[in-house]
């Protein structure tokens, strides 16, 4: 019996030793998610900007979402959704890059590089904004978006 006991004790100190390892690895699993969602959505808000879809951006941004323009304006969800719909610049191409996002529990904040190709009226150019947006995680498991700002980049 005392053999017996000592196996059991084996045992279940095994299957402990087992389960702790295993939750920093899905808790890691889970937090990697995360960057790649944000990211995800970054890359859908470029895109969407591209088409003039400002209802989909309004649908990523939280109510009270402020942005802060290059030139130092800010803008409220509303007047952003308007400003994208009504926007004149036509888009060539347009890709976000040298994604960092830093994670802290149910908000993060992910900055990135947008490059893009206009077209003007002398042939197109190239511009590019660093940026940063802040997202909080809603009850529902949704990521909105609550804060950005962007920068031009000469």
């Amino acid at each position: 019996m005392h053999r017996r006991s000592l196996l059991g004790h084996s045992a279940l100190a095994a299957v402990v030793i087992a389960i702790a390892g295993a939750v920093p690895t899905t808790v890691a699993r889970a937090q990697d998610t995360v960057p790649k969602e944000l990211m995800r959505l970054e890359d859908t808000w470029g895109a969407v900007q591209m088409k003039r879809d400002g209802a989909t951006i309004g649908r990523m941004l939280m109510d009270d979402f402020v942005f802060t323009a290059p030139d130092g304006s800010r803008f409220s969800k509303a007047q952003l959704v308007a400003d994208i719909a009504g926007s004149k610049t036509e888009y060539v191409s347009g890709a976000n890059t040298e994604y960092k996002v830093r994670v802290h529990g149910n908000t993060a904040v992910i900055t990135g590089l947008w490059t893009a190709t206009v077209k003007t009226v002398k042939g197109t150019e190239v511009r590019k904004y660093r940026w940063t947006d802040t997202w909080m995680k809603q009850a529902d498991g949704k990521w909105l978006c609550l804060a950005g700002q962007s920068a031009l980049v000469k």
